[in-house]
């Protein structure tokens, strides 16, 4: 058993995803500024960019998977790793792609990288 980060009490472990029961992230929040204003438009180009930026596990999925690298410089700047492994552990499926998980699974030293989320039906 896995405790948050804030040891609330929520569990997590690799039996967890598979049962539908994902704790809410405790990633930092990305601010609204020019710079990641400007990404979340080219992001996340379908949502206003404080919407897009309201959810940061799943703003970071889009970037994982979009970003540049000048992109991730700026984000870098408002995340550590420790935010970008609990924006991957609760990425939503579809978004980001399979060469970028395991890019970024293995940048961030988790090799083997875990499953990919699936989306559960049902």
């Amino acid at each position: 058993m896995i405790r948050s980060r804030h040891d609330d009490g929520l569990r997590r472990g690799r039996d967890d995803r598979r049962s539908g029961f994902r704790p809410k992230p405790f990633v930092r929040a990305i601010p609204l500024t020019p710079d990641t204003e400007a990404l979340a438009r080219r992001l996340v180009w379908f949502e206003e960019p404080a919407e897009a930026l309201s959810d940061t596990a799943r703003f970071i999925a889009y970037a994982l998977a979009r970003a540049t690298h000048a992109d991730m410089k700026i984000l870098r700047a408002f995340l550590s790793d420790d935010d970008l492994c609990e924006a991957l552990d609760h990425a939503p499926p579809g978004i980001v792609d399979p060469q970028s998980w395991a890019y970024w699974n293995a940048k961030l030293g988790r090799d083997p990288a875990p499953p990919l989320p699936t989306r559960q039906l049902g």
